[in-house]
């Protein structure tokens, strides 16, 4: 592929993923999430690719002013999700249910009756719609032998957020074979609370059990970071261990709360006590690795 095709081939998916957050965020907005989303969440328009040291490509999802969103949000998973279920609970027409498993669908004529299993028991549910959301590998198309028919991308990545004050622009950058990570792609973002995610690209024959351990993390965010975060081994070292023992704690409280408590108890804490523990431990993350920030 030369250097006009690979541009044209950047260009095309820059389009399609500008309509998809456009969609995205149209949707959200309809929801009623679509201020909050935008206001925790950081906004971007401009993309950069580069090949090794040298920018190829760019682009700009806004080249038109007066939008009423930007071009992208980045934002994670569990905000999004808090906001959603909050207005979900304002809703009258809307009964959410937690801790409920479908065991079994059986198909009727004008809907499907489904067999639903939680901690009180098991319950029957007819319905005259039933759509289905729950990812490539839901239970229930299996269920129904609706298979899904898509291509599987054979690759493997690692994916690191790392807490950190840095200058970077508010942009999407991706590299192809830079010099910290030669032979492969990485991709950089920032989210909320000075988040920033990158996505190392490793190839499909990589052991993500081996790669995942902090010997192999720590070195490919010093080789991309290098200039912009210096840190003593013994405080790499101790901040990989704070965020396992924090996810391992968080874990084990989660399960607490979900067998221990009624089901709203382990809602609330899922969206509001959890996420003020992360939000205490980043803030805490923060603050140990502001005096090594250049």
């Amino acid at each position: 592929m030369d250097h006009f095709e690979l541009v044209e081939k950047l260009r095309e998916r820059a389009n399609v993923s500008y309509e998809d957050a456009k969609r995205a965020l149209e949707i959200l907005d309809r929801y009623g999430v679509g201020d909050a989303v935008c206001s925790k969440g950081v906004s971007w328009n401009v993309g950069r690719t580069f090949f090794r040291d040298s920018e190829v490509y760019n682009f700009n999802l806004l080249p038109q002013p007066d939008h009423k969103r930007p071009g992208m949000i980045n934002l994670q998973q569990y905000y999004l999700e808090e906001f959603e279920i909050t207005r979900a609970k304002e809703l009258p027409n809307l009964d959410l249910r937690f801790k409920n498993k479908v065991l079994s669908v059986t198909p009727q004529g004008d809907g499907a009756t489904l067999q639903v299993e939680t901690p009180d028991g098991i319950y029957s549910l007819e319905t005259d719609w039933l759509v289905v959301a729950d990812g490539a590998r839901s239970n229930i198309r299996r269920m129904m032998n609706l298979e899904m028919d898509g291509k599987v991308f054979m690759d493997r990545f690692l994916i690191a957020d790392v807490v950190m004050k840095a200058d970077f622009p508010v942009e999407r950058w991706f590299w192809f074979d830079p010099p910290f990570h030669k032979g492969q792609s990485v991709l950089l973002h920032r989210e909320a609370d000075n988040v920033y995610r990158i996505d190392f690209q490793l190839g499909w024959q990589a052991d993500p059990e081996e790669e995942k351990k902090p010997e192999n993390v720590i070195p490919r965010i010093k080789a991309m970071l290098g200039e912009q975060l210096t840190l003593p081994e013994p405080v790499w070292t101790k901040v990989n261990l704070s965020w396992i023992a924090f996810f391992v704690v968080m874990g084990f409280l989660n399960l607490i709360i979900a067998f221990n408590f009624p089901t709203d108890i382990w809602v609330n804490y899922k969206l509001f006590g959890g996420m003020g523990l992360m939000l205490v431990f980043v803030l805490g993350q923060g603050f140990l690795l502001s005096k090594y920030v250049e």
